[in-house]
Formats: structure tokens, C-alpha cells, sequence
């Protein structure tokens, strides 16, 4: 996969051609709607929008129908292209308290109480020890064989709840989980 950036300001009511190989054009900011002809087909384009040719292009032309001058940022090469961008708001809040405790341990083929219930609790952090040999089942007092989540040997998974937390161990020996809880 090869990609470059491409800079461009289309001025008002007229076209530019761009001469860039590839077989995808990703118009990756623009503030106007621009038409974007590749491969003789044309498309309107707004920032974000992806056209994807199969048979690839040499050229691509841009016609800005816009009273305004567009500045445009494209995306163009072959393989494909993702933005992948996470937009949204993030709250952070400081715990008033982290309060670890010793190994949990899961009895052999039996849902045991990781922990009990807990209005103050946050978070729970349950880790299956990397030592141990099986796949845990975390989840509410049903979890069982077939019911819960998977938790392989060295993996963690975050709660946020404040209800009771069980585990299953499907072994035929006990094995403990470590587990951490965050509280108010």
C-alpha cells in the first residue's frame, strides 16, 4: 500500500487536473463540496468521502462549482485508505481509592463469588494469572461452561458495575484470578 498527500486550493468555478497514480482518492478535508472525476466517472465529494477505482487512474480532475475558493487536502494512492478517528467527549474522574485484595480462587468445575456486591465500586479489574492453565467464564451468579465471558491465562477484563462478579472454572483443579477495585 502507497499513499501521498496532495495540497490544493481549487479557485471558484473551475477545475484542476492532478496528476497522481492510484487507485483510490480520499478527499480528507475540504470546506465546500468539490466534483471529483476519475476514470470518467464523476462524483460529488465531500470531506471524508472515498471513491475507490478497481482498473486505477493516472490523473484525477477536481471542479470547485463553488462561489468560494476550496482548499482541499486529498489522500491518493493504492491499497486502501482508513482515517480510523474517534471523535467525542472523554470525562475523566479521579477514584477516590484503589483497593486491591488477595487471589481470588475458583474452585474446579464450579461458579465461585469473585466478589460481592458493592454500591462504592467504580470498576472491577479481574485478571486470569498468567500461570494458570485455564480459560475462565466471568460474569453474574449463571456463569457456567457455556455462560460468561472468556477470560484466557493472562488476560484482564474491566467491569464497570457495582453488582456481585462470579467466575467459572471449567479445570479440574482450583486457579485463582487477581482482582482490583476501584471506588469512590
Amino acid at each position: 500500500m502507497s499513499q501521498r498527500e496532495i495540497v490544493r486550493t481549487i479557485p471558484a468555478n473551475s477545475g484542476q487536473d492532478i496528476g497522481a497514480t492510484g487507485d483510490f482518492v480520499y478527499l480528507h478535508t475540504a470546506n465546500l463540496p468539490l466534483l471529483v472525476q476519475v476514470a470518467g466517472q464523476t462524483v460529488t465529494m465531500r470531506a471524508g468521502d472515498k471513491r475507490r477505482v478497481a482498473e486505477g487512474f493516472v490523473f484525477f480532475r477536481v471542479e470547485n462549482e463553488n462561489a468560494s475558493d476550496v482548499n482541499a487536502v486529498f489522500i491518493v494512492g493504492r491499497g486502501d485508505y482508513s482515517r480510523q478517528a474517534v471523535t467525542g467527549e472523554v470525562t475523566l474522574t479521579t477514584p477516590a481509592t484503589i483497593a486491591s485484595t488477595a487471589d481470588v480462587s475458583l474452585a474446579a468445575t464450579a461458579t465461585t463469588q469473585i466478589k460481592a456486591a458493592n454500591t462504592d465500586r467504580r470498576e472491577i479489574i479481574i485478571s486470569n494469572l498468567s500461570t494458570n492453565t485455564q480459560t475462565m467464564r466471568i460474569g453474574e451468579s449463571s456463569a457456567g461452561a457455556s455462560r460468561g465471558v472468556e477470560l484466557a491465562p493472562g488476560a484482564s477484563i474491566t467491569l464497570q458495575t457495582t453488582a456481585a462478579v462470579y467466575g467459572y472454572n471449567p479445570g479440574g483443579s482450583a486457579e485463582s484470578v487477581g482482582v482490583l477495585e476501584v471506588v469512590s
